[in-house]
């Protein structure tokens, strides 16, 4: 008996072991080190965009098998949740190691909760498609031994020249005898490093970048800092303030609250957490995809509650009886923030956890009616439990929401609206409008008739409306349209100025530096977003000086009823099509004023101009009721010239 299990024992170590190696790692071409840039001082600004596949549900990707005797062997093919899920590791590894060798990474930069700093736009994006993905691995818990091999095609596009500057087909490879927790990050860290660490990717960020290193600049990889381990991590010291409490107060105003900006990168490092009565299997946590997607929706819900709880009235709360269809009353004052820092030490139980949680905050506070943040502040916020409760991270959050409703000067604003001036000083200028700054106008302006008037920091010479109207002049009309694309997707834009100034929306150009323009005669350009309104979803590019005419803006309202024309690329790629309709409406709803026309628009069209019978621009395309027709809205060129802080001359 002893002997058979002996031999049994024996068969089972012999097989295990040998099946975690069945099949050999394939082999790759000799391994590139990357170096630190951080001695070159790089003044651009990088990102990683999401990785994507080409690998298909059902495809083969390996074998698996799991234990100490790694017994169980099994393939494992793709599935479509895979498929969807392929290529945000990926993209978090590398955003992490650009950071760590010294690259500037680009992110929400400066930018307040209602600004949007431009000059944290990325120069240079790093993209790839996972072409294979291979493993032969034994598993036990989250430790695997084995190999793990992936092969991705690299790019680096280049925002100013809008196209691939450099790429490459590089593979990565991990193999442990023994098991490790991160056998594949490895292998991706191994494919990333080999990009990173060609001759022509640093020639292309830097044509002297080898030169300077060779010099006798340190080029060895920077240190990675430390990982904190489970437990040894302390909470910093937060002050806890008592929110003002306005019960009572009768305030005239409503308060809205938005989404808070996430300012940290798609990997960086939270903290840790361990799980269940013992607090065991301790794990490091990072920023990932959801985080970035869905946390200031999180954040916003708490802020939402924490006003309604200290007795700030909600915009989205009526008086209304349940059948009275009147629309809640519109927000005369928004909240917002910019989540700079978030730390944790925790251990997770069923819906409970104890710890600590940390987290620190930018907030705004932004006039509907003053079109401008009138109070801005940082707080901390920071909640600790030796006990396990339900709402460790709300409470955390709490903290630093009420921290910001302790200063007199929020509830100042509220109840004096036209004096909130005189907190000013408290907000900082918008880093947009501060990197346009100095910028030189096309010609003066004699009078000006447009956006904001004489006293605009950038007048522009403007456009002059020719005789015979918008069909008649329709091909004049349609040159001055263009198409735009970034690495993101297309939009539609226009010329107002020869010196290469135009409009669009914010959205189109959302997180780029540069865009690609193409004109309507197949040319193409590439233009510099100088000044944004996000709140506004406008922006101002710049381009070289065109040699058509631009389109003349019209300096006061038109009358619903009357003729329009859109004109925009629907589709992104039906470049310069002109609808006709009318105007259906100009209205404030919900505290935004919109115009609203039958004149057809589509996905590609936003940011093209909406024009009168004269061809003048009295709106920019905004958005249509999806699934309805004739119902599309459009954003009053005037109000867009001064929320950019645009004035256009008389001509």
């Amino acid at each position: 008996m002893k002997t058979f299990f002996c031999r049994a024992w024996l068969a089972l170590v012999c097989c295990g072991s040998a099946a975690a190696v069945d099949l050999p790692a394939p082999t790759v071409p000799a391994q590139r080190e990357a170096v630190s840039v951080a001695p070159l001082a790089l003044t651009v600004k990088f990102a990683v965009d999401r990785l994507k596949t080409t690998i298909l549900p059902g495809d083969e990707l390996g074998h698996v098998s799991s234990g100490m005797f790694c017994s169980g062997r099994q393939p494992i093919r793709a599935t479509e949740e895979v498929v969807k899920n392929t290529g945000a590791f990926e993209t978090s590894i590398a955003t992490q190691q650009l950071k760590k060798l010294g690259y500037p990474m680009a992110s929400v930069g400066t930018a307040s909760a209602y600004s949007s700093d431009v000059a944290a736009a990325p120069d240079f994006r790093l993209g790839g498609i996972i072409r294979e993905v291979k493993f032969e691995t034994c598993r036990t818990g989250d430790e695997s031994e084995g190999w793990f091999y992936i092969k991705i095609d690299w790019a680096l596009y280049a925002e100013r020249e809008q196209k691939v500057v450099f790429q490459l087909t590089t593979e990565g490879l991990a193999t442990s005898p023994k098991k490790i927790a991160d056998l594949s990050r490895r292998a991706i860290l191994s494919s990333v490093d080999n990009f990173l660490g060609a001759p022509g990717f640093l020639a292309a960020v830097k044509p002297d970048a080898a030169a300077l290193l060779a010099a006798g600049a340190a080029s060895a990889p920077a240190a990675a800092a430390p990982a904190t381990k489970p437990g040894e991590a302390k909470p910093p010291n937060v002050a806890v303030l008592d929110p003002i409490k306005v019960h009572g107060e009768n305030l005239s105003v409503k308060l809205g609250v938005d989404p808070v900006k996430i300012g940290l990168l798609q990997g960086d490092e939270l903290g840790n957490a361990s799980y269940g009565g013992f607090c065991i299997n301790a794990q490091p946590l990072s920023v990932g995809e959801n985080f970035l997607k869905n946390y200031g929706n999180f954040v916003a819900s708490v802020v939402q509650q924490s006003l309604k709880k200290n007795g700030y009235p909600l915009a989205n709360q009526s008086k209304t009886s349940a059948f009275d269809t009147e629309q809640a009353a519109a927000a005369d004052f928004r909240v917002g923030g910019v989540l700079r820092e978030l730390r944790m030490e925790v251990c997770h139980g069923t819906n409970a956890s104890e710890g600590w949680i940390y987290a620190k905050i930018d907030w705004a506070l932004y006039s509907e009616k003053a079109k401008r943040v009138v109070f801005q502040r940082t707080t901390e916020g920071l909640m600790f439990s030796k006990d396990k409760i339900p709402d460790l991270g709300n409470r955390a959050l709490t903290v630093a929401v009420e921290n910001f409703l302790a200063a007199p000067e929020v509830l100042a604003a509220l109840k004096a609206p036209a004096a909130a001036t005189a907190v000013a000083q408290a907000a900082a200028p918008s880093a947009a409008a501060a990197s346009a700054a100095g910028t030189a106008a096309s010609a003066p302006a004699s009078t000006a008739v447009a956006g904001a008037g004489a006293t605009a920091s950038l007048q522009l010479a403007g456009g002059t409306a020719a005789p015979g109207g918008a069909q008649k002049n329709q091909a004049r009309l349609r040159a001055a349209v263009v198409t735009l694309e970034t690495a993101r997707g297309s939009g539609s834009g226009f010329y107002i100025d020869r010196a290469g100034y135009l409009l669009t929306n914010f959205h189109v150009v959302s997180g780029s530096k540069f865009v690609k323009v193409k004109l309507l005669n197949g040319d193409k350009l590439v233009a510099e977003v100088l000044k944004v309104s996000e709140r506004d979803d406008i922006a101002l590019l710049k381009s070289v000086p065109v040699d058509f005419d631009p389109l003349a803006v019209r300096p006061d309202a038109l009358e619903v009823g009357d003729e329009v024309f859109a004109i925009g690329t629907p589709l992104g790629v039906l470049t310069s099509t002109m609808t006709r309709g009318v105007l259906s409406a100009d209205r404030v709803s919900q505290g935004v004023h919109e115009l609203q026309s039958d004149a057809a628009v589509t996905f590609g069209s936003s940011g093209g101009p909406l024009l009168d019978g004269e061809g003048r621009v009295i709106g920019i395309t905004k958005s249509g009721l999806r699934g309805e027709k004739g119902f599309n809205f459009f954003i009053p060129v005037l109000d867009a010239l001064k929320a950019l802080d645009i004035g256009i001359g008389k001509r």
